[in-house]
């Protein structure tokens, strides 16, 4: 015992000691704290701190030896004397002994085990060693230690739970977080494909899966996985049912894997530490949420999983069962019901043709009605439909009519331009008027089509069965029907895909066929589509039945009224653009000379007033120059060149040329241009937009007075209600825009500004709504004066 120092001061300078060192949070320092201060105060040659965590005992602090053996130390509490020392509160004084596997522990004489605990519950041990030996001495200071162990045990027993505490609040925040997006069922799909990061991360775990079992672990799929190669194969666990007889034998999780049977199977996957769990989802179906390797911390520095993380996984598993078998019932619920709507679809569909096709004349107009409900995708959506039509004189079928894309990048176009039609406006398209240009992509398989003939008869078995059973035929497999290569003999535009034909049947006898394949997406032909067709067929039967009413008279008449509108419009416009590039010509060629000479002038004349005039004339021939290129530019056409844009590159050029004119200007402006938006890239026309932002600024430069002090800003941020679009924000202070004004402000020609044109504004909305955007001003004068004009904007603009 130290000579120098009292018990009492002994124990003061200790308990203020581990105070400060409880306020670190840091356990090892508070271990490392007590037993240097006890082993010198006493001399104890070496000291040790054990915690225990779950099974094991885990050395956390040494003293007069290495620090290297720290958390390296770890032995079953079951082990010789452990379990009564720790739980039962036993002390141990007597020879030295080692149990663990390092020789260090082998070179003393006399050892001291006394548990550590606080209000009869265990937290560890301290083991105290002497080369000498020291028995009788650990005897005389046995009541003394244990009442410092158990000062130590109040602070030791803070600083872990302030840890645990914090752990599991970090988990509490995760699991909140992970229900709320399992609760989201529009993104369910990607945040399950996601959810194993955040299992590792409630478990502080390097790695983490979920896996579907089927038919009683017959088929497996990999939901989700975390911390493993793309490639890695997670149904290695079940492979010879690891996992199963583990969860039949009552385990849920397995530590130091290294001294079990398995761990040469899982070498390189786990290192030390696997927590798992299983539950039924619905029949036959289970999943199974795995976690691998826990990170070690300051109250688990081995990594190992305990009960508490077995009962924490149950519920969570049992949560995402629940969640995931809800998600199965919404999804089978929106399939039948998506197949309902279908069938209601159709049959809505089958009621307008049937309502419209009355009143339809042209057999252009019904086929064409025909094939495209045929292929359009919120009805059949089949790739290709051809018209076929009988003709009774010849016993044969002529190909009337097809729709069908030449390739599946033409095909895919069409299908995009037809999805972006409203689905009602695309059915009164369709049902009122019959528009070649629709067809055009079949233009050169149409020409073709129509000199299509099958004959009526045993040469061609397919059409003539059709036009005899007057029932529809669809061929699934090509190349094992021989009554397909008769159709090859007559036609090469199909036959080289699975296709299905569909009788156009009147009261009593067919009077066409429709032939329906699907050579670029190879979906099979469903007959439950081939019995809807059927109908939609008999609809156009009886339409057919009137087409020799058609009025040819009637829609070439509707053309020529077209056609000489077109022309008359198209005149006009010559016209004027035509008159408006001679008059700014003409007047280009006269006012060149003036503002030559008057330039000239400036430079030459010694007389002030001489030069003073002719600056005014040279200011004024630039201001008409300036009203002849607006005027100009105005009567053009907006044609935009898009491209690939840094919003920092606008903002660099607004930026410069916005002070260079406001220094012109001498007025006392700031100027600042930010970017607050999440977007960097665009794709717009450069310059059009710079030009459109500048001319704002100018207009903001040119509202402020010479006496005020102002501020000009140009902000770029994402809309709050698309966010596809992104706001320019052009502000500036000391300026009001009346009523009367804001009325007309867009208007051609209309300036409050002296020397204006007033179309500047214009051409700015215009080059806007060319972007497909819009542009809108606020003005307010109360408290102060600002004046908001905010741009509104697609991201991507495409041509």
């Amino acid at each position: 015992m130290s000579e120098h120092k009292s018990i009492e001061t002994f124990f003061r300078d200790l308990s203020m000691g581990l105070l400060y060192m409880e306020n670190t949070y840091e356990i090892d320092r508070v271990v490392d704290f007590f037993l240097e201060q006890v082993c010198n105060f006493y001399g104890f040659d070496c000291g040790e701190v054990y915690f225990s965590k779950g099974d094991y005992l885990i050395l956390r602090g040494v003293y007069g030896i290495d620090r290297y053996y720290v958390c390296k130390v770890d032995f079953p509490i079951v082990k010789n004397r452990i379990e009564e020392v720790l739980y039962k509160q036993k002390r141990y004084v007597g020879n030295n002994m080692n149990i663990s596997e390092y020789d260090v522990f082998n070179n003393y004489s006399s050892l001291m085990v006394l548990p550590v605990y606080l209000h009869n519950n265990p937290i560890g041990l301290i083991a105290f060693r002497n080369k000498e030996d020291k028995r009788e001495y650990y005897k005389n200071i046995l009541e003394d230690l244990l009442n410092i162990i158990g000062h130590f045990a109040v602070y030791a027993n803070n600083v872990l739970q302030n840890v645990t505490y914090k752990e599991k609040d970090k988990q509490l925040k995760l699991l909140r977080e992970l229900y709320i997006k399992l609760s989201d069922i529009d993104k369910f799909d990607s945040n399950l494909k996601g959810i194993s990061e955040d299992i590792a991360n409630i478990f502080s775990s390097r790695k983490a899966f979920m896996m579907f079992s089927y038919d009683n672990n017959t088929r497996f799929e990999t939901i989700s996985k975390y911390g493993f190669d793309d490639n890695f194969d997670c149904t290695i666990f079940e492979k010879e049912n690891h996992l199963s007889n583990c969860i039949k034998d009552g385990k849920s999780f397995i530590n130091n894997i290294a001294k079990t049977e398995c761990a040469e199977k899982f070498v390189g996957i786990i290192n030390r530490s696997v927590l798992f769990n299983r539950v039924m989802i619905r029949e036959g179906v289970d999943v199974y949420i795995v976690v691998i390797d826990r990170i070690p911390d300051a109250v688990n520095p081995l990594g190992d999983f305990d009960n508490e993380d077995a009962g924490l996984l149950k519920p969570l598993l049992l949560n995402i069962s629940s969640r995931v078998s809800e998600y199965f019932n919404i999804v089978e619920l929106s399939k039948a019901n998506e197949k309902n709507m279908r069938h209601m679809s159709r049959l809505n569909t089958l009621y307008d043709m049937s309502t419209i096709l009355v009143e339809r004349s042209k057999t252009e107009d019904i086929l064409f009605l025909l094939l495209t409900i045929t292929t359009i995708g919120d009805v059949f959506a089949f790739n290709r439909a051809f018209a076929f039509l009988y003709d009774e004189g010849f016993n044969v079928f002529r190909g009337r009519m097809c729709i069908a894309p030449k390739d599946g990048e033409e095909a895919a176009y069409i299908w995009n331009d037809m999805k972006n039609i409203d689905k009602y406006a695309l059915r009164e398209k369709i049902m009122l008027s019959f528009n070649m240009n629709s067809i055009k992509a079949s233009w050169d398989l149409n020409q073709q089509f129509i000199n299509t003939v099958i004959p009526n008869n045993e040469n061609c078995e397919l059409f003539f069965e059709v036009f005899n059973t007057h029932d529809t035929i669809n061929i699934t497999n090509i190349n094992e029907d021989n009554r397909v290569e008769q159709l090859r003999q007559y036609t090469d535009l199909f036959g080289d895909y699975p296709f299905a034909i569909i009788p156009i049947m009147n009261a009593t006898k067919c009077i066409g066929m429709i032939l329906v394949d699907n050579p670029f997406n190879n979906k099979p032909i469903p007959n439950d589509d081939l019995d809807y067709l059927k109908m939609f067929g008999r609809q156009a039967a009886v339409a057919l039945g009137y087409s020799s009413l058609y009025n040819e008279l009637e829609k070439n008449n509707n053309a020529l009224k077209t056609a000489q509108k077109t022309l008359f419009d198209m005149k006009s416009l010559a016209i004027i653009g035509e008159m408006s590039s001679s008059m700014a010509h003409n007047l280009r060629n006269f006012i060149v000379p003036i503002a030559g000479f008057a330039n000239r002038l400036v430079k030459v004349s010694t007389d002030e007033n001489i030069k003073k005039y002719a600056q005014i004339i040279a200011d004024e021939v630039e201001n008409l120059e300036n009203y002849i290129r607006k005027n100009l530019s105005f009567a053009k056409s907006i044609n935009l060149e898009t491209e690939k844009i840094k919003i920092e590159d606008i903002i660099k050029y607004i930026t410069i040329i916005s002070k260079e004119y406001i220094k012109k200007s001498n007025k006392d402006i700031k100027f600042y241009a930010h970017n607050f938006s999440k977007k960097d890239i665009v794709h717009w026309d450069y310059d059009r937009m710079n030009e459109v932002i500048f001319n704002l600024v100018v207009n903001a430069i040119d509202a402020i007075s010479n006496e005020q002090y102002a501020i000009i800003s140009v902000l770029f941020s994402d809309n709050l209600y698309n966010d596809s679009m992104i706001d320019i924000i052009v502000e500036n202070t000391n300026s009001y825009i009346s009523d009367e004004v804001m009325e007309n402000i867009f208007k051609p020609f209309f300036t409050t500004k002296s020397h204006g044109v007033g179309i500047g504004l214009a051409i700015s909305k215009r080059i806007v709504e060319a972007h497909g955007g819009s542009m809108n001003v606020k003005s307010i004068n109360i408290p102060f004066e600002t004046t908001t004009f905010t741009i509104t904007v697609p991201e991507v603009l495409n041509n």
